[in-house]
């Protein structure tokens, strides 16, 4: 994309779903974008340290409770050793520039909070609906418009999306058995996304959205 003699080129992103339970993340910091951070990883399933000589209140909270472990110091190189991945979230630049350095170094991802050359991942912002979840990102160019798409979407795709992926999820297996050409499965798919499952969903009529998903497979299967 050009704007006059200047060039925007995007990074080359390869998105992906990790599947993170076991995984160890560090967080460098002690404010509330380490919390906003830490408490993301909380529901991705990693197992977080934070490190930080104080906690804010959030922070405190959570290591109350045991959900994170908190390394009370500044931050070493060596508390990067056993990390999957590495959040840089203080407002020290030279702290966010050497946690950078010490995980490229030992070739982990690292992201440093609104700092694009200090890091190897961006964060995109997020929509949840139980199992389904939608991330949007701007590869870093400007993250405030990213979460303005995701409260966009957040209209779109209300609360019922997450009993529609639920029902979707419980039905799979007979959807698998019924239906094995793949261009039959996406007829099923257009069935669905056309019918008023969702709509019985918002209703409460959890039954009838059950139900409906299976006369759309039904239909497919013929």
């Amino acid at each position: 994309m050009a704007f006059g003699d200047e060039f925007y080129m995007s990074e080359t992103l390869y998105p992906i779903m990790l599947l993170c339970k076991g995984m160890h993340a560090i967080v460098v910091g002690a404010g509330d974008i380490a919390l906003a951070k830490t408490e993301g990883l909380l529901l991705g399933g990693f197992t977080i340290t934070v490190v930080s000589p104080e906690l804010n209140c959030g922070l405190s909270n959570l290591a109350k409770d045991g959900k994170i472990c908190w390394v009370q110091r500044a931050y070493q190189s060596p508390d990067l050793d056993d990390a999957d991945l590495i959040f840089g979230c203080t407002n020290d630049n030279a702290v966010n520039t050497q946690v950078s350095k010490d995980a490229q170094a030992r070739r982990k991802w690292v992201n440093i909070v609104d700092v694009n050359d200090l890091c190897t991942f961006y964060m995109p912002s997020v929509l949840r609906r139980g199992e389904f979840v939608l991330a949007v990102s701007t590869t870093g160019a400007s993250p405030a418009l990213a979460r303005k798409v995701r409260l966009f979407l957040e209209e779109t795709f209300g609360a019922e999306w997450e009993t529609f992926i639920d029902l979707m999820a419980v039905l799979r297996p007979e959807l698998k058995d019924k239906i094995t050409d793949m261009d039959a499965r996406r007829e099923f798919v257009e069935r669905v996304w056309n019918s008023a499952t969702l709509q019985l969903i918002r209703d409460g009529n959890i039954d009838g959205a059950k139900e409906l998903i299976r006369k759309c497979m039904s239909s497919s299967s013929a």
